[in-house]
């Protein structure tokens, strides 16, 4: 497949699977939410967890069907802390504070982001092996969850 029709292909994957994703996670935390008011928190949790070893799966295939579904169900689980950021945010920061809070957390996710696709070309002008960055997203997605999860020990804060 050329260059072309491979970046059209796993990005219709992708974006598909997270829209999939966000109206999923978006659904599950609210339903759940009526039992356990840190279901945001815990969906999150559960779609970067989940995620993670989709990323190992698709750097270590080398069957096209393969990647795409992993790619697809790592698209779909990831996008449950998409969903949920705000409500998770809602959790734990104080009314006064949430649009700052929300502020800075765009500014920290695009940057990141930035910064991610200048590692990729540089780690590809290197001629570094592609899979040492799904290795580092696998760790990076354990990480978050981990993370998470700590946050998920912690008292409420951002009550109205």
């Amino acid at each position: 497949m050329s260059q072309g029709e491979a970046g059209f292909t796993t990005t219709i994957a992708l974006n598909a699977a997270a829209l999939v994703g966000m109206l999923i996670g978006g659904a599950w935390a609210g339903r759940w939410s009526r039992q356990n008011p840190r279901a945001p928190l815990l969906v999150s949790i559960i779609g970067l967890a989940l995620a993670a070893p989709a990323v190992l799966l698709l750097s270590s295939t080398s069957i096209l069907y393969v990647a795409l579904a992993a790619l697809a169900f790592y698209g779909c689980c990831r996008n449950f802390s998409d969903a949920n950021a705000m409500p998770v945010l809602c959790l734990y920061v104080d009314p006064r504070y949430r649009a700052t809070s929300w502020g800075v957390s765009t500014l920290f996710s695009s940057s990141i982001g930035g910064l991610g696709i200048y590692a990729a070309g540089w780690v590809r002008d290197a001629q570094i092996d592609p899979g040492r960055m799904f290795q580092f997203a696998f760790g990076s997605l354990v990480l978050c969850a981990g993370l998470l999860a700590l946050l998920a020990r912690r008292p409420r804060l951002g009550q109205d």
